[in-house]
């Protein structure tokens, strides 16, 4: 199914952190799992791993939220990265 995304990955030199939009037909319909997988090997990541998805996708930098998250609100979570 196309939901909304958040992934870490790396490699030797980078690390990367993807956040997909999803559910929301005028702006994103999200990805599927090989499809997210395939975006993660053309950033060159040799690693990856799929963290939680779905409302609790939310981007946000130095207070701002930077994507669109499809429950149109910040989500409380138990978890982050920084």
């Amino acid at each position: 199914l196309r939901q909304p995304r958040t992934v870490v990955g790396f490699n030797s030199r980078y690390l990367f952190l993807v956040f997909v939009d999803g559910r929301v037909p005028w702006h994103s319909m999200g990805m599927t799992y090989p499809e997210l997988a395939m975006i993660m090997r053309q950033l060159g990541c040799t690693e990856a791993m799929n963290l939680d998805g779905g409302g609790s996708s939310t981007f946000w930098v130095q207070g701002e939220t930077l994507n669109f998250p499809s429950d149109f609100i910040e989500r409380r979570v138990a978890n982050c990265v920084e």
